[in-house]
């Protein structure tokens, strides 16, 4: 099964072998590996209000990467390599909630 995660390859490897001779270059166009979409959503809400007639505060929840989504990282794309088509690692962070305030005078 193609385009899998950790142990199915992402593209079909068999089409490809690896270099014999240093300094030879492949007829692989560029970009050819083409990875997994990238889904991210963050979102922010604030509320301003007047706590005297000169001073304002500002309260703010942040999140970063709402649904949680996994981001993977790039298809291993080394011929001579043990993991060669495969997808091993994820690159962000996880879900991340942050809470801030503010006060201008």
């Amino acid at each position: 099964v193609l385009g899998g995660i950790d142990t199915n390859p992402w593209f079909d490897t068999s089409a490809f072998q690896p270099v014999t001779a240093n300094g030879v270059l492949g007829n692989v166009p560029r970009f050819a590996f083409a990875g997994p979409k990238f889904f991210n959503l963050d979102s922010a809400v604030f509320r301003r209000f007047n706590v005297t007639e000169r001073v304002r505060m500002e309260i703010r929840v942040e999140a970063f990467s709402v649904t949680n989504t996994p981001q993977f990282d790039q298809p291993d794309t080394n011929a001579s390599d043990i993991n060669f088509g495969l997808i091993k690692n994820t690159v962000g962070g996880s879900r991340t909630i942050e809470l801030g305030a503010k006060i201008t005078f």
